[in-house]
């Protein structure tokens, strides 16, 4: 027996079959090519979305400190303040003068701190508050954060200051006279004097600073 050849309606069924399995392999790749980029996008929107929010979190705290900085400068401003001016000194001829007043005061020095002043507190707050957050002073004698600020440099003189505040603790002279007023627990107020004019030398306030006043 002769075989029969091949018959064409097998060769284009084949082809077919051929064709349509090419077609689902490219459409199976596009979809998985399609699922990674998807995968792709969402991971980087997520760490898109994360570095933001700690981008944010890295301002507040930048923020926070920034004003807890300010506000612990303006803290430090308030217990700690010098101011000074310029006033004019005897001239030479009337060195002696000038020395002669000041060996006058600083004599007057007290050489004992003063007790500070605790700020008063309310019953209620008593009852509650322990010994070991007792309120901090803010004044000594007759010395507070206003009293200081009252003190007028270029014109106050040493006689003016010891009769509104007392003697000070401490006075030491060269050519300016140096008086301190201090408490014991060291909270202080310095005034330099200059001495200034010819027919009867005065000691004119030029400079002041604190430490402790609130």
């Amino acid at each position: 027996m002769q075989r029969q050849p091949f018959k064409k309606s097998h060769k284009t069924r084949n082809t077919v079959i051929v064709i349509v399995l090419i077609v689902l392999a490219v459409i199976a790749l596009f979809t998985l090519l399609g699922h990674t980029s998807d995968q792709s996008k969402s991971h980087s929107a997520a760490s898109s979305s994360s570095h933001t929010k700690q981008e944010k979190k890295t301002k507040q705290a930048n923020t926070a400190s920034s004003t807890s900085t300010t506000a612990d400068t303006s803290a430090g401003d308030d217990a700690t303040a010098s101011t000074s001016t310029s006033v004019t000194p005897t001239p030479p001829a009337a060195k002696a003068a000038a020395t002669a007043a000041m060996n006058a005061v600083k004599g007057q020095a007290t050489g004992a701190p003063v007790a500070p002043q605790a700020p008063a507190t309310d019953s209620a707050a008593n009852t509650t508050a322990s010994s070991s957050s007792a309120p901090v002073a803010k004044s000594f004698g007759n010395w507070s954060l206003a009293t200081y600020n009252a003190v007028n440099i270029g014109s106050a003189t040493y006689e003016q200051i010891t009769a509104a505040y007392g003697a000070p603790t401490y006075a030491t002279a060269s050519d300016q006279l140096y008086a301190t007023w201090q408490s014991t627990t060291g909270q202080k107020v310095s005034i330099t004097f200059t001495p200034t004019g010819t027919d009867g030398v005065q000691l004119i306030a030029s400079s002041k600073s604190q430490s402790g006043l609130q």
